[in-house]
């Protein structure tokens, strides 16, 4: 059997980003959808539409490292969406958790790298510090949206050009998030010991 290559980080950001930005519109339909079958102000779209599309696009890059895509691709879209499907559970039987988007992410972030462990044997050894990178990367892409929000009040983004930079700012979380998790590419290459 010949060794897998390594996976380059460059490839590893691209395709998380791309995972990112495919997120926003699939968020977008899931929401809709859910409204049309009577789920209002559901949580679950956020963390179901990232969750797939970036958990698709990863495990697109990782095919060529020896990862089992399919596996990773589940680990990721259930990890990331279980915080949110909890809180939508949660306000259905009348216990409604405060809508927190953003630990909801970094929550969904670490139950996601610890999926992905199985996913990937080659993470194992390195559980601790693969956990730690997902999980701040989630966060970080998180706070791209949060800059977003708190930019657009303040510099009344308006028309298209507001939407725009709006969208720019809050697409650059699969930037953070791929940078954020490839620092620990090189260091899980399946052949390394």
């Amino acid at each position: 059997m010949h060794p897998m290559p390594p996976l380059p980080p460059r490839r590893w950001i691209a395709h998380t980003l791309a995972g990112w930005i495919l997120g926003v519109p699939l968020l977008l339909g899931l929401s809709i959808l859910f409204e049309a079958v009577g789920i209002d102000h559901a949580n679950a779209p956020v963390g179901l539409g990232m969750g797939a599309a970036i958990g698709l696009l990863q495990a697109r890059a990782l095919r060529t490292a020896g990862v089992r895509a399919q596996a990773w691709w589940v680990a990721t879209l259930a990890g990331v969406a279980l915080p949110f499907l909890v809180a939508d559970l949660a306000r259905r039987l009348g216990q409604p958790l405060p809508y927190l988007v953003y630990p909801f992410a970094a929550l969904g972030g670490l139950l996601a790298s610890l999926l992905q462990l199985r996913a990937w044997p080659a993470l194992r050894p390195r559980a601790g510090g693969w956990v730690v990178a997902s999980t701040f990367g989630w966060l970080l892409a998180c706070s791209s949206v949060a800059l977003a929000d708190l930019l657009s009040h303040r510099l009344h983004f308006v028309g298209l050009g507001g939407a725009l930079a709006y969208l720019g700012i809050a697409c650059s979380g699969g930037l953070l998030l791929g940078i954020a998790t490839a620092a620990m590419l090189p260091r899980l290459h399946p052949n390394r010991v």
